[in-house]
């Protein structure tokens, strides 16, 4: 390859495209790798040369090992490869309009975040708050997440909650009764009702 040649990457988890231009803008080398192969690819690659690709959780790992490797890094919003893109969306076509996008004299890019940055590091804020979620967000869900339970909070009843404290009631008559009212609330549209029956005890005699 010449250099500054320009390099489209179109990252994935085992199968990775990649599409080679020229300086004049001809593609040169077009192909598909597996994870293993493609990192002997990368190591291969004459410096320096553009390396491009879709800015991604993942385009920031690469970003940083070809940077190291003294190569020109640059990533991509996805919005902005569409445009380029000659045809039907397949990996091929990914990796060659990321290489087209990232010759644009006008093409503005995504920084390439650090280790401590993109929140891989043992000890970065997102990591932590995995660990140790928030006390607010601990309350919300009912317990604080350290293996103790929180008793539920009582719920007060609303103007929806409708109690039969009579005994001697058909049960079937007034669930019917209930539904014919909702209905009619409606305009006759279709919706969830649901019941909570609830076991009085009798006083004692």
């Amino acid at each position: 390859m010449e250099q500054r040649t320009t390099v489209g990457i179109d990252l994935a988890k085992e199968v990775f495209a990649v599409c080679v231009l020229n300086a004049a803008g001809e593609i040169m080398q077009r192909q598909r790798l597996r994870r293993v192969a493609f990192e002997r690819w990368l190591a291969a690659l004459p410096n320096p040369c553009i390396v491009a690709m879709e800015a991604c959780s993942s385009a920031h790992h690469w970003g940083r090992l070809l940077a190291a490797r003294g190569h020109s890094v640059r990533l991509i919003a996805p919005a902005f490869v569409a445009p380029f893109r000659k045809s039907g969306k397949n990996d091929d076509h990914d990796a060659e309009a990321i290489a087209i996008a990232a010759s644009q004299p006008t093409m503005r890019f995504v920084a390439v975040k650090s280790v401590d940055a993109h929140g891989e590091g043992p000890a970065s804020p997102q990591s932590a708050r995995k660990v140790h979620p928030r006390p607010e967000t601990a309350e919300k869900f009912g317990g604080n997440f350290g293996g103790k339970a929180t008793p539920p909070k009582p719920v007060a009843p609303n103007t929806c909650t409708t109690s039969i404290a009579k005994t001697g009631i058909n049960a079937t008559t007034w669930l019917q009764d209930i539904l014919h009212s909702r209905r009619s609330q409606t305009g006759g549209q279709q919706g969830l009702v649901c019941f909570v029956i609830v076991p009085i005890e009798q006083p004692a005699t």
